[in-house]
């Protein structure tokens, strides 16, 4: 697994804050490592629309999320997809910038299709089954579905399996991430005695499986309780013919799991 030694504040976070992460804004943009996808997440565009899946290891529910911010007050965008609108109910304006984000399962059509881009007068049309290459397009991966096996009295350790559904259309390989947090530690004595908080990522083949080694649990302290997320991620970046009133549209399907860890 390639290394990218880097703690994080967050993973997966719109800010009203502009940002100057280089990044390159050609159309459909791949992610290579997960460091990009950091930069893409911080990227200054100046309106963004993040489209999430979020579940948890066995479960059978996935929060399906849409967010977007536009770096302008009363400037909210929209967004359409095959006709159905996904636009909020309440949308929130301050220090010149507006947000909104909306929780819907339907948002879970989006998942393993391309879509068809376009964007005019802050509204984002999206149209499925598309095969215009000369337009604006983005791949939304197919839902992430994850099994953990070889754990030692359910303790991750080295050797432990990470397997998922294989994604044959994922270009982007798959994002593992790796958390300590002391507020998630049972034990006082490793909170007290690691109090920072600690978040590293890599990216691997989209292959349906990794296994982890003694060097990704190297940095975190044994026996804490880790979370651990898996997930494929795909965006790109596109304008309304105004280069400077620019789009960049994401999406990620993540699933989460904490364990002990045994070094």
């Amino acid at each position: 697994m390639k290394k990218i030694m880097i703690v994080l504040c967050s993973i997966f976070l719109f800010s009203c804050s502009k940002e100057n992460s280089d990044i390159d804004r050609t159309p459909e943009n791949k992610v290579a490592s997960f460091e990009d996808y950091i930069k893409f997440m911080n990227t200054e565009t100046k309106n963004s629309l993040l489209i999430q899946s979020v579940s948890t290891l066995n479960s059978p529910n996935n929060l399906f999320t849409i967010s977007a911010r536009s770096l302008e007050s009363n400037s909210a965008l929209s967004f359409k997809l095959d006709g159905t609108d996904f636009s909020p109910s309440e949308i929130t304006n301050n220090n010149n910038c507006t947000t909104w984000s909306r929780t819907d399962k339907d948002l879970t059509e989006l998942y393993g299709k391309k879509l068809e881009l376009s964007f005019s007068n802050n509204q984002v049309l999206a149209r499925s089954g598309s095969t215009n290459e000369t337009t604006t397009n983005i791949f939304i991966p197919e839902l992430v579905s994850v099994n953990v096996s070889n754990l030692v009295e359910g303790k991750v350790v080295p050797g432990t399996t990470i397997t998922w559904n294989i994604d044959t259309a994922n270009a982007n390989g798959m994002i593992l991430a790796i958390e300590y947090s002391p507020l998630a530690q049972k034990e006082q004595a490793i909170a007290q005695t690691y109090s920072t908080r600690i978040m590293k990522g890599s990216t691997v083949q989209d292959n349906g499986n990794y296994t982890i080694t003694a060097s990704d649990l190297e940095s975190y302290p044994d026996n804490a309780t880790l979370s651990f997320y898996i997930g494929r991620a795909s965006f790109t970046i596109t304008n309304d013919g105004n280069p400077n009133n620019d789009l960049s549209v994401g999406a990620y399907t993540v699933v989460r799991s904490d364990f002990k860890i045994d070094k």
